[in-house]
């Protein structure tokens, strides 16, 4: 291809494109805009009570602190309170691996196996396939389990 072909490509390209990054003067007043009273949050904070939690105005804060409310979004627990898949306030969930040492959980027998019976993974969390090597087989092999 041409230097000449090549530069009309460019040129259509840059007039096809009018989405991009803002110029450093844009940054700068976006970033003015949002401080202060220009930004959405200014003036709110957290409160929580049993599973619910809300946002009220700093003004209110003290009359919500006497009906019992906390600041924050965490309980007296430290659990820290959001929304959960269905919309109602719920603890996180708390991580951790009960897998007994040694074991990796198959999905399709629905039990802990000893790991010797699983292909290495080392993107998964375990280390270990989802399937064991019994399953997988099964599965290239297009039989159902």
């Amino acid at each position: 291809m041409s230097a000449e072909k090549r530069e009309q490509y460019r040129q259509k390209a840059i007039a096809k494109w009018k989405g991009g990054h803002q110029t450093l003067e844009n940054r700068r007043k976006f970033s003015e805009m949002r401080i202060g009273d220009g930004n959405p949050n200014f003036g709110l904070r957290w409160i929580h009570k049993d599973q619910a939690i809300l946002r009220v105005k700093v003004e209110e804060l003290q009359d919500w602190m006497d009906k019992g409310w906390r600041r924050g979004k965490n309980d007296k627990n430290g659990k820290r309170w959001t929304k959960g898949s269905n919309g109602k306030p719920g603890p996180k969930p708390l991580i951790y691996d009960a897998t007994p040492e040694g074991k990796a959980w198959c999905s399709i027998h629905k039990e802990y196996l000893s790991v010797e019976q699983f292909h290495r993974d080392k993107n998964r969390k375990n280390g270990y396939k989802a399937h064991c090597i019994e399953c997988r087989k099964k599965k290239r092999k297009g039989k159902k389990w």
